[in-house]
């Protein structure tokens, strides 16, 4: 609960420990609210309590968190048995949720609604509903809406706030020109091709920065790791000129021979995603770690590997990068016995019915996996 204070109001003094609770009668500013607490109320206390046992569990009631305020009075009934009467006030809840327009923007009010981080039956928060407001007005800018106003009417009804959001929009911005300037000249109207929709249906800033990012994906498949891409919008009254600038950069190939375990697609997806975490290119040394490290997984521990990289030029003038890779992988180490030490307390039928429990298809086909038996080891210790 976040808000709540507790008024005892006590106009006797005695022993607590003499005293006791018979009844307590819970009165409420919600009705629906009222009948839960009151659920709770009877099933936290087995009537009847004493005075300091109830003052000792009545803190369980209080983690309600739709209690606003609570109190309570003791009233006596006969000798030290008395009634306690609760008085609680609820935080209000939400009943509805509405979002209207000026006009037609295409976007449907489920997908506004989305934006706001509250629902219906949440508990009702005015700081919630100021910042929805900057929310919805910025993923409407994003989108080429520029909003005139906005506003948050809130309607009281049986205890549940009814909440209206009212958006003015202007027409979408207009886009008048898409320029693009692209590095490699051979790559131009591709680009122009790829972003074509974005002139046909106005200005929309998200979808130009997710389908920049879906492009430079698509160029990253394609040997261009380090593409970047950057845009500029100018806007003049309900007009844009959107400038694209994508620069492509050095163009990657690869060459594998002799790898029969691995395929091209697998060690091409291994080297993508090592590639992309630095910001230069890999050395030969560190081609021949990852590799490596990548081999041992599969129990191929000495596999021997020669890598060449060769600097060039396409006929479009794209600076290439060539890798060869050569792959001699050789051959899985066989595990011919399993000994445990240190266990001899242990049953070993235990311990073989743990290893098939959890060993992986390279290890139970008794070849050596370093990963797993280094993980064993530390079931076995962690179990036993």
């Amino acid at each position: 609960m976040d808000i709540w204070r507790l008024i005892t109001a006590l106009v006797f003094s005695f022993n607590i420990f003499a005293q006791t609770i018979e009844e307590v009668q819970v009165l409420c500013d919600q009705q629906d609210e009222c009948v839960q607490l009151k659920e709770k109320v009877d099933s936290i206390f087995d009537f009847p309590v004493s005075l300091e046992s109830f003052r000792k569990n009545l803190s369980f009631v209080l983690m309600d968190e739709a209690i606003k305020t609570m109190s309570y009075e003791l009233t006596r009934k006969y000798g030290d048995a008395f009634t306690v009467e609760l008085y609680a006030s609820f935080k209000k809840r939400i009943g509805g949720i509405q979002v209207s327009f000026n006009r037609d923007i295409s976007i449907a009010d489920d997908v506004i609604i989305l934006l706001i981080p509250f629902r219906e039956n949440d508990f009702f928060d005015s700081i919630k509903i100021e910042s929805s407001k900057d929310d919805i007005v910025e993923f409407l800018e994003m989108r080429g809406f520029r909003v005139s106003n906005i506003t948050a009417q809130t309607t009281l009804d049986s205890d549940r706030y009814m909440i209206d959001f009212n958006v003015q929009v202007e027409p979408r911005i207009r886009v008048t020109e898409f320029n693009v300037y692209v590095d490699h000249i051979s790559y131009q109207d591709d680009v122009l091709h790829y972003f074509i929709d974005i002139k046909k249906e106005g200005l929309n800033i998200a979808e130009l920065q997710s389908k920049t990012q879906q492009y430079l994906n698509e160029m990253s498949l394609e040997g261009f790791f380090y593409a970047k891409a950057d845009h500029s919008i100018r806007k003049t009254n309900s007009n844009a000129v959107v400038d694209l600038d994508v620069r492509l950069g050095v163009q990657y190939y690869f060459n594998f021979h002799g790898n029969k375990v691995l395929t091209r697609q697998e060690l091409l997806n291994l080297i993508r995603r090592e590639v992309r975490k630095k910001e230069n290119f890999l050395s030969q040394e560190e081609f021949i770690d990852i590799i490596k490290e990548h081999y041992g997984q599969k129990g191929l521990y000495a596999p021997e590997i020669e890598v060449s990289i060769l600097e060039g030029e396409s006929k479009s003038k794209i600076p290439i990068v060539s890798t060869y890779i050569h792959i001699d992988e050789g051959e899985k180490v066989k595990v011919r016995n399993i000994s445990y030490n240190g266990l001899s307390s242990i049953d070993r039928e235990e311990i073989d019915y743990l290893f098939n429990e959890v060993a992986t298809d390279l290890a139970k086909r008794n070849f050596l996996d370093r990963i797993f038996f280094e993980s064993f080891s530390s079931e076995i210790r962690k179990r036993y």
